[in-house]
């Protein structure tokens, strides 16, 4: 058998064929005599930072549920923490999902396909973005090209300066924004008042985009925001009013969008020191008019990025669908809470508070993307309207909630869990 001539370059040396590349096909149980397995695909450094970020969760899990069952054993704290371990083990099972959009892909899949940072996967598509704000909050979005993640985060500075000063890693700060979703259950559980309608409304919320949306998205801090706007509702605390308005806003936008909603439902529960949070606000607003009155342009390329998007027949389509995944059963409780609001006249008192409530959750299904997402502003009405209803029922509701399948909307996308 003739050998085949080598080939040289332009100095006349042998050009040497490249290695093959490794095999990806499954390797048999039995190898064959003289055959080596092929090596293992590289890993990059976002799979590797978020499977041992999974990891490290689950152990904290783990070892949560554990420290509840034996320490924490006390009274309504205790049914409320031991309710909140109970709705993170329930909500963890993947619904039996009847939708199967095109463009869904699950998380597992994203994390073998090493798809970090791609615009179709709203799970992981903010990391990249994140970890260079995590390095430098104030200048991380410089000379880079803008894309609506960025362009959200960019006043979103709270979270990064808060973990930069507490020396949180990547993989830290990335399960900060899960973990941390316990405090709001437990502090949801809290404010219904008593140990039943506590531990019911934690498996409600955590059973709600309120949770979801922190569990099943990398990095995402809603939870700070929602547990303000729990303050500002039910503290009675002025204070707690005055330190959410000022790290509110700092947090998402939509704490400034909801916050005529949560002063109305204050003052209904006839809770003084709403206005509190106002001067809070001043800080934000000030730093936002400088940087417009110096050419930061991330309020209009929002408001052109969602123009296109409603220029779309499908954001019409299922954005009711989206809002509707929100709370799903839970639905029905805030259903009967506005049969009630309108029976008792309660829309006609402080109309201008309900006017700019109805204008910020018009801007907010304007200006986001995630109506599911956007559905949590609505936790402290859902804790307000569970203080009204008899333990038993809202147990009920609260574990029919497991039943539907649990889908994330962000425009025609859905991720089933």
């Amino acid at each position: 058998m003739r050998q085949a001539p080598a080939i040289l370059d332009a100095n006349g040396r042998e050009i040497q064929p490249a290695p093959p590349r490794p095999s990806m096909r499954r390797i048999p149980a039995a190898m064959p005599a003289g055959e080596t397995p092929p090596p293992p695909a590289a890993e990059s450094p976002f799979v590797r930072g978020c499977r041992q970020a999974l990891q490290v969760g689950e152990r904290m899990l783990e070892v949560f549920c554990f420290l509840v069952v034996a320490v924490f054993l006390w009274k309504r704290l205790a049914f409320i923490i031991l309710g909140t371990a109970v709705a993170v083990t329930a909500v963890s099972w993947r619904w039996p999902a009847r939708v199967t959009p095109q463009n869904w892909r699950s998380w597992w899949t994203v994390s073998q396909a090493k798809t970090y940072g791609s615009t179709d996967c709203p799970q992981v598509s903010r990391v990249p973005a994140l970890l260079a704000q995590l390095k430098d909050p104030v200048n991380w979005d410089k000379g880079r090209l803008t894309t609506s993640s960025e362009n959200a985060l960019r006043w979103r500075l709270l979270p990064p300066v808060v973990a930069g000063r507490m020396g949180l890693g990547p993989e830290a700060y990335l399960q900060a924004a899960r973990w941390g979703a316990l405090m709001l259950l437990m502090a949801a559980g809290w404010y219904a008042g008593t140990t039943g309608r506590g531990t019911a409304i934690v498996i409600l919320a955590a059973t709600s985009s309120a949770w979801l949306w922190a569990w099943h998205c990398v990095g995402q801090f809603d939870w700070i925001y929602l547990l303000l706007l729990l303050w500002v509702s039910f503290s009675p605390l002025k204070v707690l009013v005055l330190l959410a308005g000022v790290a509110g806003p700092w947090v998402d936008e939509r704490f400034i969008l909801a916050l005529p909603a949560v002063w109305w439902l204050r003052r209904r529960l006839n809770l003084a020191g709403g206005a509190w949070a106002l001067p809070g606000l001043l800080p934000y607003l000030l730093a936002r008019a400088v940087a417009c009155a110096g050419g930061d342009l991330s309020v209009v390329h929002q408001i052109r990025l969602q123009a296109a998007q409603l220029s779309a027949e499908y954001w019409w389509h299922w954005l009711p669908v989206g809002w509707l995944m929100g709370w799903r059963m839970g639905w029905l409780l805030l259903a009967a809470a506005a049969t009630v609001a309108v029976g008792r006249g309660w829309l006609k008192r402080d109309p201008a508070l309900l006017v700019a409530a109805a204008l910020g959750f018009g801007a907010v299904t304007f200006l986001a993307w995630d109506s599911t997402r956007s559905a949590a502003m609505l936790l402290p009405f859902t804790v307000a309207a569970a203080r009204r209803v008899p333990a038993s029922p809202l147990s009920l509701l609260a574990i029919s909630n497991l039943a539907p399948p649990a889908v994330l909307w962000v425009n025609a996308l859905a991720i089933p869990l």
